[in-house]
């Protein structure tokens, strides 16, 4: 495509049920599609595109091929280029029932109840909630090494809670008693840093974690906000 931006319909920006980088990754195949054209590309070319690594974008695929509207057709390993690729398409129409019912999966594919809504509030993050926390930890914490040892795993930045509420519900029960531990955090481009992390529950009983740089932040600001 020779456009210079990226088109992304306002249903598929606002789903929680995806995360940004695959909203992006859809409405990059639709642009080409809406072009008559076939996105053919290499996962070396499309890893340069997304500034992922190539084992991201592997992942990223095999976890669109889950959804009924994605479909990929691998083609072999090219020694000329050291890679191999895929041919992408999206369904439409497709792609729409699932924005509008998100019930239309290959799989058994976990997605939040739009019956509960509190459920929806305490864990789901917004894409904005998401892009800072990425920003403020890889800010904050360096990238991890090999010989550098961790407690736990976690294996999402989604399992990060940036939500001031459960922020506050942990400070006002625990005061500065903070009990942090070691964590290696994989990011969605397969990316990973080591920082300190407190586990929380939140009123719906799910596990997840507030990442120390952020919420040293916000109990500056919080604790601002009181002596005012």
């Amino acid at each position: 495509m020779k456009n210079n931006f990226l088109q992304v319909d306002y249903d598929l920006l606002s789903t929680t049920q995806l995360h940004s980088t695959q909203k992006l990754f859809i409405a990059y195949i639709i642009g080409w599609q809406r072009n008559k054209l076939k996105c053919r590309e290499t996962n070396n070319n499309l890893a340069t595109r997304f500034g992922m690594k190539y084992s991201g974008i592997r992942t990223l695929i095999r976890e669109l091929n889950k959804f009924e509207f994605f479909q990929s057709i691998a083609f072999d390993y090219n020694e000329s280029n050291n890679t191999s690729g895929h041919e992408m398409m999206v369904d439409e129409s497709k792609l729409k029932s699932f924005l509008n019912l998100g019930n239309v999966s290959k799989s058994d594919v976990d997605i939040p109840s739009e019956a509960n809504e509190e459920t929806r509030v305490c864990i789901e993050e917004s894409e904005d909630e998401i892009k800072m926390y990425q920003t403020k930890i890889s800010s904050n914490n360096k990238k991890i090494n090999s010989t550098e040892a961790y407690d736990i795993e976690i294996d999402s930045t989604k399992d990060i809670t940036s939500i001031s509420k459960v922020y506050e519900e942990y400070y006002l029960a625990n005061g500065n008693n903070h009990n942090y531990v070691k964590a290696k955090v994989i990011f969605d481009d397969g990316d990973s840093i080591i920082c300190d992390v407190i586990e929380v529950k939140t009123s719906n009983n799910e596990k997840k974690y507030i990442d120390e740089a952020m919420f040293e932040s916000f109990l500056k600001r919080y604790l601002s906000e009181k002596e005012e």
